[in-house]
C-alpha cells in the first residue's frame, strides 16, 4: 500500500501537484494546467486519500505544521524537483536530493 502511496506522491511532484495537510483534511494546489494527467492523478489521490493522509501526517513527512511556512513553490535548484519534506529541526528540504530517512526501507538502509 504505502507503494502506491509512494507512486501517486512522485506523480503528483512530477506534475506540479502540490499537497499540505490542513489539520487532518488533505489539500492540493494544482497546476495551471490542461494536462490530463492532473485529473487522473486527483482521482488517485482520491482514492488513496486516507493512505496519503497517513503518510503525509508522519513525522517529517511532507506536511505542514501549525506555524510553519509553506514550502518552497521554485524547483529545487540543484534538480529541478518540487517535493520537498520538512525536517524535525524545522526548514524544508528538497525530497530528491535528501531523501527523507523515514521513506528508505530498513533494508536498503545504510546500517
Amino acid at each position: 500500500m504505502t507503494g502506491t502511496v509512494h507512486d501517486i506522491l512522485r506523480r503528483a511532484e512530477s506534475i506540479g501537484i502540490r499537497l499540505r495537510l490542513e489539520g487532518d483534511r488533505l489539500k492540493a494546489s494544482l497546476p495551471d494546467s490542461d494536462d490530463p494527467r492532473v485529473l487522473e492523478v486527483v482521482e488517485q489521490l482520491r482514492q488513496h486519500r486516507d493512505e496519503v493522509r497517513h503518510f503525509l501526517g508522519q513525522p517529517s513527512g511532507l506536511t505542514q505544521r501549525e506555524g510553519d511556512d509553506l514550502p518552497p513553490s521554485d524547483p529545487c535548484y540543484a534538480c529541478g524537483g518540487l517535493m520537498y519534506w520538512l525536517r524535525p529541526t524545522g526548514g524544508y528540504v528538497c525530497a530528491e536530493c535528501h531523501p527523507n530517512p523515514k521513506w528508505i526501507p530498513a533494508s536498503k538502509r545504510i546500517q
